[in-house]
């Protein structure tokens, strides 16, 4: 019997999240966020004012919901490796996922559980 990942390197942050669709920009920006770099907080929420030098706080609200919802995604498939990882039963965790999701009102199209779940529920 084969024991799958066994001796294998531990993949990087980075290369984890480049498996997934604009993973990898998202994940920088949403870090640089989290971590105050200023480059990162004057795309985010501010604009340039007119005045050399000078910025204005102009969050745009499709930004933020952007950005929350990207956190919200990979910590959700940080989640579901757990599940997989460890042979739990997907069903509960997929269903929570789907009420989350529904109450959010994230669209149906980017819950990646989906094509995933269809064991145990």
């Amino acid at each position: 019997m084969k024991i799958d990942g066994f001796g294998s390197k531990m993949p990087g942050r980075l290369e984890l999240v480049s498996r997934i669709p604009g993973g990898e920009f998202d994940y920088r920006l949403l870090s640089a966020v989290t971590h105050g770099h200023s480059w990162s907080l004057i795309g985010v929420a501010f604009k340039p004012s007119g005045k050399q030098n000078m910025a204005v706080k102009a969050p745009e609200p499709i930004v933020f919901v952007y950005v929350c919802w990207r956190a919200i995604e990979f910590f959700a498939r940080a989640l579901w490796a757990q599940v997989y990882l460890h042979g739990w039963k997907s069903g509960p965790f997929a269903r929570l996922l789907e009420e989350t999701y529904d109450s959010i009102g994230l669209i149906p199209e980017g819950r990646f559980w989906r094509s995933q779940a269809v064991v145990h529920m």
